[in-house]
């Protein structure tokens, strides 16, 4: 069985190696075209960012998605775990070029939508890579079981700069002055649907990491240790959730990841992120 994911999980190459997972890569690209997008290391990105560059990022499309499965279909079957439909239209590319390959082949793609996206993605991939080697299930008991296992990935996150979510279309302008001056902390999740929505705002980034740290102690499912944090150019504050987050679980597994391109495009500088399991008895909408 080979597992497919894109770059939108935000995992190293070492850790993409480790799982022994394939990626497939959406593309970004900058409004100053003399940009050389391809040698741009993360730091220099966000930093630009912060000047005042803007970043576009383009989905996986049919033609990369078949050439990107037929490397690999003759081999054996393939699990691909896809970024959010909340957030993005690959998702329904991956699945065409999926039923086009499996008319034709005797092994098959199948397509889950993750509801994931960031680090939370890579965490899930983890999870489903954990479970294949615990069990040496068939793969269709490891899509049943990531099947049930997305709607229990959490994820929650917090923003130092509301103007990339303006942009974005997730805040007014309005709104996103008046944080500003009042130095707002939107607290945000993913719901069941995949899809980015307020939970909460706080005052202060202080605050903002307390918050995210809360939610993980009333929320958690602390059986399963493993914890994933990612940032967007901000690694002091994320050891400090780190560190939080270790007070609360001192048996936590916490891995700590920097937000690429794909994915920093959209969210900014400053993005802090934590993503855990929860408990199975929570529901949100």
């Amino acid at each position: 069985m080979i597992i497919t994911i894109e770059n939108t999980c935000d995992l190293t190459n070492e850790k993409i190696e480790e799982l022994g997972v394939k990626v497939i890569k959406m593309k970004f690209t900058a409004e100053n075209e003399s940009l050389d997008t391809n040698k741009i290391d993360i730091k220099e990105f966000y930093n630009l960012m912060r000047t005042g560059e803007v970043f576009r990022t383009s989905q996986v499309n049919e033609f990369e998605a078949k050439e990107f499965f037929e490397k690999y279909i003759e081999q054996d079957d393939i699990l691909h775990l896809s970024f959010t439909s909340g957030l993005s239209a690959s998702l329904e590319a991956v699945k065409r070029v999926a039923e086009e390959i499996n008319a034709k082949n005797e092994h098959k793609v199948y397509v889950v939508d993750t509801l994931c996206a960031s680090a939370g993605q890579g965490l899930f991939c983890e999870l489903i890579v954990k479970k294949l080697k615990e069990t040496n299930c068939n793969i269709q008991e490891l899509v049943n079981y990531a099947e049930e296992l997305k709607y229990d990935l959490a994820h929650y996150f917090t923003v130092d700069e509301l103007k990339y979510l303006v942009r974005g279309g997730r805040v007014s302008k309005t709104s996103a002055f008046i944080g500003k001056l009042l130095t707002i902390k939107p607290i945000l999740r993913i719901d069941r649907k995949g899809k980015i929505v307020a939970m909460s705002k706080v005052i202060s980034r202080k605050k903002s990491l307390q918050k995210l740290a809360e939610l993980y102690n009333e929320l958690a499912d602390k059986t399963n240790d493993l914890v994933y944090i990612s940032h967007a150019d901000c690694e002091q504050d994320a050891n400090l959730l780190k560190e939080q987050i270790l007070n609360i679980n001192p048996n936590a597994k916490i891995e700590i990841y920097q937000i690429g391109a794909t994915i920093g495009s959209h969210c900014g500088p400053g993005t802090l992120a934590l993503f855990f399991v929860r408990r199975h008895d929570y529901f949100n909408d």
